[in-house]
């Protein structure tokens, strides 16, 4: 009956327009006449876009998954022991990127296999699927389609198992799809190792920082740059073990547990030996250890090492941290600290290529701060502390 109503009120309006124009007074009369009508409708209940994204919980999701491997578990196991990879990610690009240059074209006499982690996964069609997968720092397009793949049943099984953020192997051709990205055309895929748990968003990230800290390896698998720091931090410690090795100084270890903490002003963590039944610190520092070798007759020797201070926690200190320390016998302050300043400068090409590095340091509630630019050019400045 209501629609009904509303119709004759649009062909009313239709009319008086034609007849009248639309900026008369009848017909205004008439759209406020349909308008009312339209406002007596039944209104659905508008679910919130929040709501229907969490129909599936993580929960549930945890759920479905693990009744998954069980599954696998008794059919041919969720965790295979071993799968070949030939190339990693990087290596594949590096490879194959001048090799294969047609758009469309694969090179199906040469089988590869490469293994990562799905970052995304999106069907073209229900022959033709397009995975992103992650590794060693590296991404690669997978393009699996039914006829490369052969059986219709393990296309479609493997395709229905896997999700985003499962690890993968591949076995397939290199190529390009047509629009030119570098992609393995895959023959064959094997779930490695399920993922229990729904991922961050891929484009957000993880913003919370005390989550990125306390996950580490959620940040890392979410936020890929953030990996740099630790690629960084590892080329650091083997060019300052180079520097030193090439100046013919002696890498040594000494005791982390020290029944006197010394060599430097710090609390120092407690612990207790059982078997000696003793009170014994943490060090703070080797210092003392490495200066009794010195006397020993180690005259240069140098540690990369941890140490361990009580004391507080912000941006540029923690509690356990690695330090780099070094005894020259026969030299004094002046030649150390041209030495320090080689070792810097080195460092810095080594890095970054130049002798200029910047730094973005960001609040504890992770509020960018602004840039600082460090210049290790030699020759440095000298301030002199002792008059």
């Amino acid at each position: 009956m209501l629609g009904a109503e509303i119709d004759e009120a649009a062909q009313a309006i239709k009319a008086l327009k034609a007849e009248k124009g639309a900026d008369h007074a009848d017909t205004k009369a008439a759209v406020a006449k349909m308008q009312a009508l339209r406002g007596q409708r039944p209104k659905k209940e508008d679910k919130p876009k929040a709501e229907k994204a969490s129909v599936q919980t993580a929960s549930s999701y945890y759920d479905q998954r693990l009744a998954m491997v069980h599954e696998l578990g008794s059919e041919t196991g969720a965790y295979p022991h071993k799968f070949l990879v030939k190339f990693t990610l990087p290596a594949f690009r590096q490879t194959f990127a001048a090799e294969c240059t047609k758009e469309g074209d694969f090179v199906m006499d040469k089988s590869v296999s490469v293994a990562g982690r799905i970052m995304s996964k999106r069907a073209a069609s229900s022959k033709l699927q397009f995975i992103t997968i992650q590794g060693d720092g590296g991404t690669l397009q997978v393009m699996s389609t039914l006829d490369a793949y052969g059986a219709a049943e393990e296309f479609a099984k493997i395709h229905a198992r896997i999700k985003r953020g499962d690890v993968i192997g591949i076995v397939g051709y290199p190529g390009r799809s047509n629009t030119g990205e570098l992609t393995i055309l895959a023959a064959e895929i094997k779930l490695l190792s399920t993922c229990f748990h729904m991922l961050p968003d891929d484009h957000l990230g993880i913003k919370n920082v005390e989550q990125r800290f306390r996950q580490r390896y959620l940040d890392l698998i979410v936020n890929r740059k953030n990996a740099e720091t630790f690629r960084a931090r590892s080329k650091i410690i083997n060019y300052i073990r180079h520097f030193f090795d090439s100046k013919d100084f002696t890498e040594v270890e000494t005791p982390v547990l020290n029944m006197i903490p010394g060599g430097a002003a710090a609390r120092p963590f407690v612990t207790h030996h059982n078997e000696l039944n003793q009170r014994m610190y943490l060090r703070i520092a080797p210092e003392l250890y490495l200066k009794k070798l010195v006397v020993g007759g180690l005259d240069r020797v140098y540690e990369l090492g941890r140490q361990f201070r009580n004391e507080g926690i912000d941006l540029t200190h923690n509690p356990e941290f690695t330090s780099a320390e070094a005894y020259w016998a026969y030299q004094d302050h002046e030649d150390l600290m041209r030495m320090t300043e080689e070792l810097l400068s080195g460092l810095a090409i080594h890095i970054h290529g130049t002798h200029t590095a910047k730094y973005a340091p960001k609040a504890v509630d992770g509020t960018p701060l602004p840039e600082q630019t460090f210049d290790f050019k030699p020759p440095f400045k000298r301030l002199y502390i002792i008059p």
